[in-house]
């Protein structure tokens, strides 16, 4: 089995976390730290739906 890499790069990001989403309702949760409550955030998916096992 091979090891997949991603590479994200965001030159103004101010801290960056890596989390899996929850499951919640008919969608997905990602907690945050709640001193970024009000700001402006971006989720990236880094996965393929194919090669997740649930």
């Amino acid at each position: 089995m091979g090891v997949n890499c991603i590479r994200v790069v965001i030159d103004n990001a101010e801290e960056s976390i890596t989390k899996v989403a929850k499951a919640h309702g008919n969608g997905a949760l990602v907690l945050v730290p709640k001193r970024w409550i009000g700001r402006k955030v971006q989720i990236t998916l880094l996965e393929e739906e194919d090669k997740l096992m649930f």
